[in-house]
């Protein structure tokens, strides 16, 4: 039956302690089993002990499914979840399991140093940090030794199981122990701790050991490097993410793409264009990285913002390898690259792309192109608007969709906003008819703002003149509303009732900025007037604030005035002391409250 029994467990390659347990099993047979199990473990080694318990046997392994199957079919609950329940504790209770087997050795026999090692081994392998620290600072407290492998395995254990803390005590006793400064082990050290305090969220804390590493001479790996640029992506640190991953591109390391999509996320919210770039680079072109559609609108968000046309093409052609449609946001943002980039030809394609899809008709789509050309001021400004013209006239034919009303509106506009609406007023009459355009009510409009800010009221009448007889347009109230405040800009400001009275007849509400202006322009010179308007106000619905009622009743003056004002008056009560009292205590030299 020996020699059965033999042949079997050479046949399952079974290790020793499970032969033991199988010839306990059938020579003993069932009724003692348990205690022919006790007697043969008993004169098992430490090291086997614990090898029985970190590795069990397959026939244990059989029997521990059989009752996770039976304590399922009990419970009537899934077999699968019951088994994945079961491998996310395993691990816990086999390291509780270890720690009973040390502590009950402790208390029986006296233990080497390869019996402490083996339990060192055991904990190590479950990934037990705490426990790894434990057995290392017994061992240096008792006098064993502690090897620089046996160092490096737990610290590596420690940081596999993100326990920072069983990390810096391994890391301390290796310094305590005297070889921690030997070449590479102490570098192990840091490693570890800087990749667990990566995984466990502190990238603050790994970049200080990080830069503390580096100030030693030690050369991080690629785990670490990878570890800690991804968690400063996480918490939004992308510029220096990006120094750590070209210094790992010099010595010819590449990061993982989880950690190079952190750190282009956090480029993306931070709009940092550098590592957005760098990172959008090695994805796509080194890794063949299929990013999401998401990340493809916030590269053109960025290339939009920088001017960067390289970036907004590559993203481009991405989106149509992917299949992604281009929206209306992306066309936009690629309109604004090309703008920034001035190069004008290519952004009225691009226009005319947008509008041929029904995209981008609004005014609003051409706000961020008169935004930049009128930042550059008014001499540069009118160079840029002359050449985008010049362009449109050239590509009139090729570019219908781009050359409209709408577009020159926004050109006359970028003038108009330099203040210089003399020249926003000539373009305005001498570019519409070349490109056989009418003009609109609101290309008047963007001319009167310059008017405004010049507060040129006889171009603005000449301009009005034009709306009506010229062009045999009807006034609308963005043409009213702009009189008034060129009226109101004025010495004498009777024209601004007229508009006034012109736009109500017309069946149209003033704005609450239109009556605001007549009351605060009325009030500066106690027109009572200022008051009439401030009722109509109201009766109009819109907000009649305090601060415009006392500019009214204070005649103009600013709120400081009013304020003073009303403070004195809440205080005139109080009685002046005399001046006989006053001139009496000067002459004296003592106050008089000393002298009663």
């Amino acid at each position: 039956m020996f020699a059965n029994i033999t042949r079997q467990l050479l046949s399952r390659r079974a290790p020793a302690t499970s032969c033991k347990r199988l010839l306990a099993r059938q020579y003993v047979g069932p009724i003692a089993n348990h205690e022919a199990i006790d007697a043969l473990t008993s004169k098992l080694t430490v090291e086997e002990q614990v090898q029985n318990i970190v590795n069990p046997s397959t026939y244990d392994q059989i029997e521990r499914t059989k009752q996770i199957a039976q304590s399922a079919r009990l419970q009537n609950m899934d077999l699968g979840v019951q088994l994945s329940e079961e491998t996310r504790f395993s691990r816990e209770e086999v390291s509780e399991k270890l720690s009973k087997l040390y502590n009950d050795l402790k208390s029986t026999r006296v233990l080497t140093t390869e019996d402490r090692s083996a339990v060192l081994a055991g904990f190590s392998e479950l990934r037990d940090g705490n426990n790894c620290a434990r057995v290392i600072r017994e061992m240096r407290t008792l006098g064993h030794t502690v090897t620089a492998a046996q160092f490096a395995t737990a610290l590596r254990a420690a940081a596999a199981s993100k326990m920072g803390s069983a990390v810096y005590a391994i890391g301390e006793e290796m310094q305590a122990a005297g070889i921690a400064d030997a070449e590479g082990n102490y570098a192990v050290y840091f490693e570890q701790l800087v990749q667990c305090l990566s995984h466990q969220g502190q990238a603050e804390h790994a970049y200080s050991v990080f830069l503390e590493m580096r100030s030693r001479g030690f050369i991080p790996s690629r785990n670490t490097c990878d570890a800690l640029a991804g968690a400063l992506g996480s918490i939004g640190e992308p510029e220096i993410a990006l120094e750590i991953i070209l210094e790992a591109r010099d010595r010819g390391i590449s990061l993982s793409s989880a950690s190079m999509v952190k750190v282009l996320h956090s480029a993306a919210l931070q709009l940092s264009p550098e590592p957005f770039k760098h990172c959008w680079k090695q994805l796509t072109g080194v890794m063949s990285f299929d990013v999401p559609e998401g990340d493809c609108d916030a590269g053109m968000n960025i290339a939009a913002r920088t001017g960067d046309v390289d970036l907004a093409q590559d993203i481009v052609e991405v989106m149509k390898r992917r299949g992604f449609p281009i929206t209306e946001s992306q066309f936009e943002a690629l309109f604004e690259t090309l703008v920034r980039d001035s190069r004008w030809t290519v952004a009225l394609n691009v226009l005319n792309i947008m509008r041929e899809h029904s995209y981008g008709k609004e005014s609003m789509t051409l706000r961020s192109m008169k935004h930049i050309i009128s930042s550059h001021g008014s001499k540069k400004a009118l160079e840029i608007v002359d050449t985008i013209f010049d362009n449109m006239l050239k590509g009139q034919k090729n570019m219908p969709y781009a050359v409209d009303s709408v577009t020159l509106d926004a050109l006359v506009s970028a003038v108009a906003m330099t203040g210089i609406a003399a020249q926003a007023a000539e373009r305005l009459r001498e570019w519409y008819p070349k490109l056989k355009i009418k003009r609109t009510p609101s290309s008047y409009a963007v001319v009167l703002d310059g008017c405004i800010l010049s507060k040129d009221k006889v171009l603005a009448e000449s301009l009005m003149a034009d709306l009506l007889d010229v062009d045999k347009l009807k006034p609308t109230q963005q043409i009213y509303e702009r009189m008034i405040l060129v009226s109101t800009s004025q010495f004498n400001y009777e024209d601004a009732f007229l508009y006034l009275q012109a736009m109500k007849a017309q069946g149209m509400v003033p704005s609450w900025k239109i009556y605001s202006t007549l009351v605060r322009r009325c009030a500066k010179v106690r027109d009572p007037r200022a008051r009439v308007a401030l009722k109509e106000m109201a009766e109009m619905g819109h907000t009649v604030t305090e601060a415009l009622h006392r500019y009214v009743e204070t005649g103009g003056r600013a709120a400081r005035y009013s304020l003073q004002q009303k403070y004195q008056e809440d205080n005139s009560e109080e009685p002046e002391p005399p001046k006989k009292e006053k001139d009496a205590a000067r002459s004296t030299g003592f106050d008089i409250n000393f002298t009663l």
